[in-house]
Parts: structure tokens; C-alpha cells; sequence
């Protein structure tokens, strides 16, 4: 089977009734040693083993940096403690379907049951693919389906309110880059000044910001201490890494895009440089900065705003304003929707958000607004029954 940590040959035996009987026992031996999964008896792996296994060392190499926390923060949740104990090629369709229901029952919503569906399902399809000896279940389920819920973008009066409190906030651009031009929220905290051109009037988006959670470092994460005492976090352990702030690139090729900018919001853009000299200049040597670059959207200092201190400042800004609170994505929905109804090509407004299907952008940022539905029923009206009557 390979060989053991000390460097001495790691041999496995099994028994049998018959000759087959053993034959494909150890066919079994070596696709597991093919597989790459280090086991201590040569049986088949639990659910919990296979999926901490997959997480840590196969899936951390292909999927997004948030994306992977996420997948973790589901199999530790609800896959390792409801099925964990469970033998790979023992799971059963039935057993899958009574899983997801029971995390309806306890009130998570459909689209958490979908990505712990793709969590198992992905960790499955690689151990059919290193053969295991398992069958990849989640396919003879039905996969769990998420419900859109109806989406009510800002109308433009709302709009103007909130970029008419934003102008008295210090970072107040970070909003009108959000309903202008329809950026994330990871790509404007992650904008940095080198990436916009004041005087040609464009922004490029070339990376975003995302605050990825603290690992282990240490050989066993459950005694991890400074001073013997167990700690459950990973940001308190003294060997931590992988966490704190950092710049990705967007989440495609098409989201990598330069954007003209409108006149109001390039002037906008230089004020707010201006002020923020202005506060590096006084802060003096406690002006701490980042390290990637001058961010357009920072914290005095210099370092970067997180998303949760973000999403407070829209709270607090809709309030200001007086308007409805919608969550922070809703203000690029809201700039998507307006450009739309604002009669800008449907392709220029693909390109405007860094959409790659131009079927993504009409589906889920066409909205028709009242007064052209009022005006399409009007006009319906006097082709079929006024010139009738």
C-alpha cells in the first residue's frame, strides 16, 4: 500500500471464504491506495473520513478561496454530524433524501440544502472517479431546488435619496460606484486607486477584496493553545494562516472589465481623493496603508473596510435616507435595472456588470417598471376595443 510515516513498508492482509472473496477484497486494497486515501485497515471509508479527506486535499486545490470555507461550513454543520458515520458504499438514496429533509425541518433554506446536496455530491463523484468501489447517490435523488424570491430593485427617487445622504458620509463614493456602475461589493472594497483613470474617466475591475477565515496551523487543532488552554477558533492559534484580507481575481474572465464613468461620478471620484490625502496628511505616521495598494474605499488609516463594517453603513445610510432597507447586492441589481430602463443596449449593460451570458443579465435585471406596463395596457386596449367600439 505505499509506504508508512517512518518509512517501512505499509503491508495490508485480508481473508476470505473463496479465492474471489479475497480477489476483490484487495482489488478493493488498491484502488485505495490508487485513490490516494490513507487508511490505517483498509476499509472503506466513512462518509466523514471521505469528506474531510476531499475538502482538505482535493477540492481545496480547484474551488474559489470563499467558496471552499463555504462547502466546509456545511459539511461540518450538517454532513459530518448526520451522515459521517455512515460507510461510503453503504449510503443509501433513501438515507440522502431523509437528510435533506430533515435540514428543511429544522428551518434552513432551499438554497442551503442545495449546496450541501453539491458539497456531497462532489465529494461522491471523487471517489467514483479514484475508484472506491461507490456509487455516487446524489444523482439518484431528486436535487433539491432553490426558490427565487421576488426582487424590488430601489426606484430612482429612492436612488437619489441615498446618494444624496451618501455625499455627507467619509466613504460615501463606495455607493454611488455601487449604483452607478453596478460593481460588488468585494469589487469596490477592492478597487484601488491605480485602477482608475481620473483623466481618461474609466475604472478598471481587476481584482476584489475578500476577508478569508483564519486555519489551524498547528498538528492538532483541538489542543491548540498559548497557554494549554483548548481554543475552538483558528484566528487565536499561534501557528495561523490562509486568513485576513486578501485580493482575488473576480469571479471570471468577463468580470475583468474597464468601465467608462460618468462625469458626476469622476468628479466625485477626485473629491474624494482629495479628502483622503487630506486625512493621510494628518494622520501623519499612524497612517498604516496595505499592502497591495491604495485602496479607493479604506478605512482612515489606510487599511481596508471589511464587508460586515460595509453592510452596516448601508444599513445605517438607508435609514438616513429615509428608504426601505434592501441588502447590499440589491444595489448592483438596482444599477442594472435602471440602465436597462434607461433604454443602454442590453450587450452595453452586460459589460457594464462583467456578466458572461447575456441571458444572466436579461433574466434577472429585467424588470418592468409600472408606468410602462400601465402605457403597454393602454395601448392594448385602443388597438382591440376602442377602435371597436
Amino acid at each position: 500500500m505505499g509506504r508508512r510515516p517512518d518509512g517501512r513498508r505499509d503491508r495490508r492482509h485480508v481473508r476470505g471464504r473463496t479465492r474471489a472473496e479475497v480477489t476483490v477484497k484487495v482489488r478493493a486494497l488498491q484502488r485505495q491506495r490508487d485513490g490516494g486515501l490513507p487508511l490505517a485497515s483498509g476499509r472503506v471509508p466513512t462518509v466523514g473520513e471521505w469528506v474531510r479527506f476531499w475538502l482538505d486535499h482535493i477540492a481545496v486545490h480547484r474551488l474559489r478561496p470563499r467558496t471552499w470555507e463555504g462547502y466546509w461550513s456545511r459539511a461540518r454543520a450538517w454532513i459530518i454530524p448526520c451522515l459521517g458515520e455512515c460507510r461510503l458504499d453503504r449510503l443509501s438514496p433513501v438515507r440522502v433524501e431523509g437528510f435533506y429533509s430533515l435540514m428543511v425541518e429544522h428551518g434552513l433554506a432551499p438554497s442551503s440544502v442545495l449546496l450541501a446536496h453539491h458539497v456531497l455530491s462532489g465529494a461522491l463523484q471523487a471517489a467514483v472517479r479514484r475508484g472506491l468501489g461507490v456509487v455516487n447517490v446524489c444523482r439518484l435523488v431528486d436535487k433539491p431546488r432553490r426558490t427565487a424570491g421576488e426582487v424590488e430593485p430601489l426606484t430612482p427617487v429612492e436612488v437619489r435619496r441615498v446618494l444624496e445622504a451618501a455625499a455627507e458620509q467619509r466613504n460615501g463614493v463606495r455607493w454611488a460606484l455601487a449604483l452607478g456602475l453596478g460593481l460588488r461589493q468585494g469589487e469596490a472594497l477592492g478597487l484601488l486607486w491605480r485602477h482608475v483613470d481620473l483623466e481618461a474617466g474609466t475604472l478598471r475591475v481587476a481584482w476584489q477584496l475578500q476577508q478569508l477565515r483564519w486555519r489551524h496551523g498547528c498538528d492538532d487543532p483541538s489542543g491548540c493553545a498559548l497557554d494549554r488552554r483548548p481554543m475552538a477558533r483558528a484566528s487565536q492559534c499561534p501557528k495561523r494562516h490562509g486568513g485576513g484580507y486578501h485580493l482575488l481575481p473576480p469571479k471570471s474572465t468577463r468580470s475583468r472589465r474597464t468601465i467608462m464613468l460618468p462625469d458626476p461620478l469622476v468628479a466625485e471620484l477626485a473629491e474624494h481623493r482629495r479628502r483622503q490625502l487630506a486625512e493621510r496628511l494628518a494622520l501623519g505616521e499612524r497612517w498604516r496603508g496595505w499592502e497591495a495598494g491604495e485602496l479607493v474605499v479604506a478605512q482612515p488609516d489606510g487599511r481596508p473596510v471589511s464587508p460586515h463594517q460595509d453592510h452596516l453603513e448601508w444599513k445605517q445610510l438607508l435609514a438616513a435616507a429615509g428608504v426601505r432597507y434592501v441588502g447590499v447586492h440589491l444595489a448592483r441589481h438596482t444599477a442594472a435595472t435602471l440602465l436597462l430602463q434607461q433604454g443602454v443596449p442590453v450587450r452595453v449593460v452586460m459589460d457594464i456588470l462583467g456578466h458572461a451570458q447575456l441571458s444572466q443579465t436579461v433574466a434577472t435585471y429585467l424588470h418592468t417598471p409600472p408606468e410602462l406596463a400601465v402605457d403597454a395596457a393602454e395601448r392594448i386596449s385602443r388597438a382591440l376595443w376602442e377602435q371597436a367600439a
